[in-house]
């Protein structure tokens, strides 16, 4: 199946929300603490995409949203794709853009969170050469406030691949 990366519109917010949503209790729900699973309703997800659209892209295919990658000053923050677009390419090309993007905004090493017992997404990350580099407390924003969890961290420093996609747009 082709996908395109593109820019979000504000008219795509609940799609995107849905895709969050279904995608982050699929890779997450088994692995965090109750408290944040339940924290993270569809409701969550929706009131936290307004602020995140200018620094998203997301992949389309067949007139849907698969896909979402947002990157915060030096992080790829979220990641997150359609379970039936698993094992599609989506998740590479959107990472990929997100290394370019962070490229270009002038950033070297760019670093990632990632759920420790997340074997799927750790195995992701190694493949596609981020370098595992330890443990560390991620402070995530919740409705209710700060929710510390203990995460591995994922760097990688954008070489020549990257810094070449200055001028690109997505």
């Amino acid at each position: 199946m082709s996908f395109q990366i593109t820019v979000p519109q504000e008219d795509q917010i609940a799609e995107i929300a849905a895709i969050w949503h279904t995608s982050w209790h699929d890779a997450h729900a088994a692995h965090v603490p109750r408290a944040l699973t339940e924290q993270r309703s569809l409701e969550d997800f929706i009131a936290r995409l307004p602020g995140l659209l200018e620094r998203m892209r997301i992949a389309e295919a067949d007139g849907r949203v698969v896909g979402l990658c947002v990157i915060v000053e030096d992080e790829m923050q979220q990641l997150f794709v359609a379970p039936d677009m698993y094992g599609c390419g989506v998740a590479q090309a959107l990472l990929r853009d997100a290394e370019e993007r962070l490229a270009v905004a002038g950033i070297r090493r760019a670093w990632l969170a990632c759920v420790i017992e997340n074997a799927r997404a750790a195995a992701f990350y190694r493949k596609v050469r981020w370098q595992e580099i330890g443990r560390m407390v991620d402070p995530l924003e919740t409705s209710t406030g700060v929710y510390k969890l203990c995460v591995l961290r994922f760097e990688k420093t954008l070489g020549a691949r990257a810094v070449k996609a200055r001028g690109r747009t997505a």
